[in-house]
């Protein structure tokens, strides 16, 4: 028998021997060939795997697990490969059901990364609903804040102002009323003028004056109040109009003679508004006569008496105290 002849008896003796144990291992041979190139019952089972996004996508039974309809013995087996690879999750507080689209049960099943997902939107939107509610809060501290200060600036509080003035000239009485949040006031007043005079100006030529004279002197005036506190500065500027009786003693008078004035003032002094309502001011005042004339008759003028009175106005008659005391509301 030659060399040849003696190998191909050895390779067909291997032959039967292998196809008798392919026989005899039919399991084993088919776990190591789908360990190498896959099983088709795994292929067809991916296959027909079921898609979902819900449980309502899944047959009667089913979960929708990461996007894969289920069985509870798939899913039981699931946990439990998870657990072994990942470690226990069930330590994990679930999100809070949102009663409007059915809870994250229905919305994500067991898809962990829609549950995590679900639970930031859920703390994105706690915290812009907590920032909205802290400024609602702020917005309301604010406006007691604001309602209080109001209260405690008296000159809004109580912007009328009606009083009682004094002047060297005469009496009146005095109305205004507070703009600009308490800094400036417009006030109107009407002065009782019934004085004796007696003035000897610089000019030898103008004489004495020797006399009384009696008008009502109306002033509009504006006040400014730097300060909105109880207590504070002022300055006021105005214009008067007035017209009455005038009687000279030295040239024997005469109780028809008219008088008339038309005069501008400014007074400067302190003012306090109590929170119960008094008012009272104090300084001094001032002024100036942008015109006068004094008639006897229709058409008749004392010139003389016009330039007299006109130098004790602008000289003594209208520099005084500015005193008022009244009641604010």
């Amino acid at each position: 028998m030659t060399i040849l002849q003696k190998t191909a008896s050895l390779l067909a003796i291997i032959a039967l021997c292998t196809l008798a144990l392919a026989s005899l291992a039919p399991t084993a041979d088919a776990q190591c060939l789908s360990g190498l190139f896959g099983s088709k019952a795994d292929k067809k089972a991916t296959e027909t795997e079921q898609r979902c996004t819900f449980h309502d996508e899944c047959d009667e039974g089913f979960s929708c697990v990461e996007t894969v309809c289920l069985s509870p013995e798939a899913v039981a087996e699931r946990h439990a490969q998870t657990r072994a690879t990942e470690g226990d999750i069930t330590d994990v507080t679930p999100p809070p059901q949102d009663a409007y689209d059915g809870g994250a049960d229905r919305v994500c099943g067991q898809n962990r990364r829609c549950r995590i997902e679900r639970l930031k939107e859920h703390q994105r939107s706690r915290r812009h609903l907590d920032i909205a509610r802290q400024q609602l809060e702020t917005r309301r501290q604010a406006e007691v804040i604001l309602a209080r200060r109001k209260e405690d600036i008296h000159r809004v509080d109580k912007p009328w102002l009606a009083g009682f003035t004094a002047h060297f000239l005469g009496t009146g009485m005095l109305v205004g009323r507070t703009f600009l949040g308490g800094h400036l006031r417009a006030e109107a007043t009407a002065r009782f003028v019934n004085s004796y005079l007696y003035y000897q100006p610089d000019d030898p030529s103008l004489g004495s004056i020797d006399g009384n004279q009696s008008l009502i002197l109306g002033t509009a005036q504006a006040t400014y109040l730097p300060s909105s506190r109880w207590l504070s500065p002022y300055l006021s500027a105005g214009f008067s109009m007035g017209s009455g009786e005038f009687y000279n003693y030295s040239s024997g008078g005469n109780s028809d003679t008219q008088v008339t004035y038309h005069l501008v003032s400014a007074a400067v002094g302190f003012e306090a508004q109590f929170s119960f309502g008094l008012n009272a001011r104090l300084g001094v005042t001032h002024g100036r006569v942008l015109y006068n004339q004094v008639s006897y008759a229709p058409g008749a003028y004392d010139r003389q008496a016009r330039d007299n009175l006109r130098a004790y106005m602008n000289s003594d008659g209208l520099f005084s105290f500015d005193f008022t005391l009244g009641w604010a509301f």
